[in-house]
């Protein structure tokens, strides 16, 4: 069994227990894009097809993914909740540090972000996309 297939099985499997009753070819795509991610150490959705073991050319698993990902049945909530849920209870007992930002995105989109700060990085805890040129947002937005 190859890195990214024993990496997927490990995922599919975590995401099996916590998200019972999701349909398993959604959760099966997102064990394979989190791979690909991990292993091409980047969120650039091409790179993530080398990592299927997969007869279909590029171009079919990569949409694959774009259809996953526009799919209106996977809630971000749904499937994002119970893992940060789980890792801010194991975090009890340690600081926790929030940061809030905003990036502007193709000159036309903001997205507001809440984090967790951890080991340098910064965990989305909730964030929101809104449509406007500049970054600045009101304190109700």
């Amino acid at each position: 069994m190859s890195d990214s297939q024993h990496l997927h099985m490990s995922f599919l499997s975590a995401f099996q227990s916590e998200l019972a009753g999701q349909d398993f070819r959604n959760l099966d795509t997102m064990a394979w894009a989190v791979t690909g991610i991990l292993l091409q150490n980047t969120i650039h959705l091409p790179a993530w097809v080398s990592c299927l073991p997969d007869r279909a050319d590029a171009a079919s698993r990569e949409r694959r993914f774009r259809r996953w990902l526009s799919n209106p049945a996977v809630g971000v909530r749904q499937v994002y909740q119970p893992f940060v849920t789980q890792a801010l209870a194991d975090w009890s007992g340690h600081p926790l540090y929030i940061a809030v930002d905003t990036t502007s995105v193709d000159n036309h989109l903001v997205i507001a972000q809440t984090a967790a700060l951890y080991r340098g990085r910064a965990v989305p805890l909730a964030w929101q996309v809104f449509k406007r040129q500049r970054v600045r947002l009101s304190l109700e937005q």
